[in-house]
C-alpha cells in the first residue's frame, strides 16, 4: 500500500553492494501492482500495526515514532499554525494511528484517504465515535483522490497541513510529479507538506523483490520538490530508526509553498 505502510524487516544485514541490484532484480521479477501488494499484505498480517510498518516490532516502536514525528512538527509550529483548528489530509493512512492524532490535535478537519477497505474499516473501527464529526475517510488510490469538484478544483488553496507516510516510495517518478503537483495547488498559501519515506533500502537492508517499493536515495525527493515550487522548511530522518536498526536513511521532508 502507501504512506502509513512501511517497508518488510528482517534481523539480517547484507552487504550495501547488494543495494545496487535492485534495478536488476525488479526486472527479473514481476512487480505487483499496489493494490496486489497491500491486500496481501492485509491477508497477511490482517488490518494491524504489523500491516501498516510491515514490522513485527511495530506494537514498541509505533508510539516512539509517532511522538518522534509530532516533536518534529512542533518544532516547526506546524501543530500550532497548521493542524489546529486546520484542514488536514492523510493520504495513505492506514488503519488511521496519525489520522487520529491529528484529530487529537483539534484539526478542523481530517481526510483519510487509503486504497485498501479492510484498513479504512479498521481504522473507523478504532476511532469509534469519538472524531466522527471531524474525519473523513477515503478509499481510493492516492493517484485517483479529488477534493473538492471533480477535478479538484474547488479544493485548490484551502488545505492546511498534508501528511504522507511511506507513500512516494510506491509511486514512480511521474506519479510523484502529478500528484506534488496537485499538492502544491491544494495547500493554502501558508500549508505545509509533511512526507517520510525510506531511502535507499529497506528499515533492515533486507531486499524485498516482490515489493514494488523504490528505494531512492534523499535527493531525488528534495530536488524533486523544490522543482515543483516547494521550499523546505526542514529535513533530516527518523532516529529511531538508526537506533533500532542502524539506519539513518528513514528520512522526512517539510516544505512549503
Amino acid at each position: 500500500m502507501q504512506d502509513d505502510h512501511g517497508v518488510d524487516d528482517d534481523d539480517d544485514v547484507i552487504p550495501s553492494s547488494f543495494f545496487d541490484e535492485e534495478r536488476v532484480e525488479r526486472e527479473e521479477f514481476k512487480v505487483p501492482s499496489r493494490e496486489a501488494y497491500w491486500g496481501h499484505k492485509h491477508k497477511q498480517y490482517d488490518a494491524s500495526l504489523n500491516a501498516m510498518m510491515l514490522d513485527t516490532k511495530a506494537d514498541k516502536l509505533s508510539n516512539i515514532e509517532m511522538k518522534e514525528i509530532f516533536d518534529i512538527l512542533s518544532r516547526s509550529d506546524v501543530v500550532s499554525k497548521c493542524i489546529i483548528n486546520g484542514n488536514v489530509i492523510d493520504i495513505g493512512a492506514g488503519i488511521g494511528r496519525y489520522t487520529r492524532e491529528f484529530a487529537h490535535h483539534h484539526a478542523r478537519h481530517v481526510v483519510s484517504v487509503d486504497l485498501v477497505a479492510e484498513f479504512i474499516s479498521q481504522s473507523k473501527i478504532l476511532a469509534g465515535d469519538m472524531y466522527t464529526n471531524i474525519i473523513e475517510y477515503r478509499c481510493c488510490d492516492a493517484m485517483s483522490l479529488s477534493l473538492g469538484g471533480g477535478d479538484g478544483d474547488d479544493a485548490k488553496g484551502t488545505i492546511d497541513f498534508i501528511f504522507l507516510n511511506w507513500l512516494l516510495m510506491y509511486l514512480d517518478d511521474d506519479e510523484i510529479n502529478v500528484l506534488g503537483r496537485r499538492i502544491f495547488d491544494w495547500l493554502s498559501p501558508h500549508g505545509v507538506l509533511f512526507f517520510r519515506e525510506s531511502c535507499y533500502h529497506t528499515i533492515s537492508g533486507i531486499k524485498q523483490p516482490n515489493s514494488p517499493a523504490r528505494y531512492r536515495a534523499p535527493e531525488f525527493y528534495a530536488q524533486t520538490f523544490q522543482d515543483l515550487g516547494f521550499h523546505i522548511i526542514d529535513s533530516g530522518y527518523i532516529k529511531l530508526y538508526e537506533k533500532v536498526y542502524g539506519n539513518p536513511y528513514q528520512c522526512y521532508w517539510l516544505v512549503g509553498k
